[in-house]
């Protein structure tokens, strides 16, 4: 997708932005769990909160949540905490799915995801006793 390579290069155009996010708004609805977790991280690379987009590309990620990948979950978490985008209700489906599949989170998945949960003080006491409780097999 050519807004993740543009935030991959750091090239910041703001007409090229604004046309981006219309494009989101118009065909969020067809994208995949990949389309959503580049757009959110290049979104959040730029430092482009574009209200619009954020919202028809969260009732998407909502919608397929259950079928993101581990990538794609902990990355699109990061974004939205990044953007300090609030969406709780979406927070917390992700979560869910999150703690379900926690064995197949790599640790740098691990890592975006309390940090998302800290940056909106989101307290959700089963993923975290869930993470708790897998790490430290993991150290060894």
């Amino acid at each position: 997708n050519v807004i993740w390579a543009f935030a991959t290069v750091h090239w910041k155009d703001e007409e090229f932005l604004r046309l981006f996010c219309r494009h989101v708004e118009l065909k969020a609805e067809q994208y995949t769990p990949q389309d959503i977790g580049n757009t959110l991280w290049a979104l959040a690379t730029l430092a482009c909160r574009n209200e619009a987009a954020l919202a028809v590309i969260s009732k998407r990620c909502f919608d397929i949540a259950d079928t993101f990948d581990q990538q794609n979950l902990s990355i699109s978490l990061w974004s939205y905490a990044t953007l300090n985008y609030k969406n709780m209700n979406l927070f917390h489906h992700m979560t869910q799915i999150i703690t379900e599949r926690i064995k197949t989170i790599a640790s740098q998945g691990i890592a975006n995801v309390v940090w998302a949960l800290a940056k909106f003080q989101f307290q959700q006491k089963c993923l975290l006793m869930t993470i708790a409780e897998d790490i430290p097999p993991r150290l060894d």
